[in-house]
């Protein structure tokens, strides 16, 4: 599978610093109905999980609510919500006062959970947060990338030896499970 813009929406949201203040919450704010409206002054998180392990390279935003949109974001990647590491991404900034998605570059990190962190707002650091747009909302990232592909000895060419004969272990083992007999050595022995 190419690398390809992933849609989000309400189902991914895994936790957050804050749902929301009454129907404005972050769910709703992937759904796209409604802005992510924090009345708070702390520093705002949310964690998407994407289901399974996706090569990430790019992330997109946009919100465009008065004067209290994000200004100091960061990005991380795990794969298991304990150890982020470093950002992948760090202070962007250019998701202010637009209704077009803006894509920033990230380093490129394999993992099932993104983590945003809302350093910085408008009206300060860190401050309230209307993440989004009211009226007429829109959903507010994306994330550019594709599905990590385990490192089964399927996935790769394997050079084992059997009787001296090279075979690819992976189509040998899958037509065994089928009920068929791939190999027939020419000294006659079959496996």
């Amino acid at each position: 599978m190419a690398k390809q813009w992933i849609e989000l929406n309400g189902n991914f949201i895994d936790s957050y610093s804050y749902i929301g203040y009454q129907a404005n919450t972050i769910t709703s704010a992937f759904w796209g109905s409604r802005q992510w409206w924090l009345n708070r002054v702390e520093v705002h998180w949310f964690v998407v999980d994407m289901g399974e392990s996706y090569v990430i390279s790019k992330i997109r935003g946009r919100s465009n609510s008065p004067n209290v949109n994000p200004t100091d974001v960061d990005v991380f990647v795990s794969d298991d919500k304990e150890n982020w590491g470093s950002a992948v991404a760090t202070e962007i900034s250019s998701w202010v006062a637009t209704d077009v998605y803006v894509e920033e570059d990230l380093i490129e990190k394999t993992g099932r959970y993104i983590k945003v962190v809302i350093e910085g707002t408008e009206d300060g650091t860190p401050g309230d947060l209307a993440f989004g747009k009211f009226p007429n909302p829109f959903k507010i990232i994306e994330l550019f990338g594709e599905p990590a592909i385990p490192d089964y000895p399927t996935n790769r060419l394997r050079k084992d030896v059997i009787h001296g004969y090279n075979c690819f272990m992976g189509a040998y083992v899958a037509a065994k499970i089928g009920g068929f007999n791939p190999l027939k050595l020419p000294d006659g022995t079959v496996f």
